[in-house]
């Protein structure tokens, strides 16, 4: 038994099929394990909790709040994810 095991509490939890069978294809693809990809989902959750403006999507939030950018539905790739805002395209 690996020292890092020692330190963690053993659980049990219950998936449905369909996550169970994506989870074990995520897990293979990435290879890792079930458990470390549940892991770092509630690793995830828990930063989300923590710190709310570390969410990219409560990013997107404030930005349509009031006083903030109107433009968040249009833009919203540019607030998530860094990327460059699409051309505007011109009316007829």
């Amino acid at each position: 038994m690996s020292l890092l095991v020692g330190m963690m509490d053993r659980i049990q939890l219950h998936l449905t099929g369909d996550q169970s069978r994506r989870l074990k294809s995520l897990a293979r693809a990435r290879g890792t394990t079930r458990a470390a990809l549940i892991r770092k989902g509630i690793d995830w959750i828990l930063r989300a909790v923590d710190d709310p403006a570390e969410d990219p999507l409560m990013d997107l939030v404030r930005h349509a709040g009031p006083g903030g950018d109107r433009r968040g539905s249009v833009e919203h790739d540019r607030i998530l994810y860094g990327a460059a805002p699409k051309p505007r395209r011109r009316r007829k």
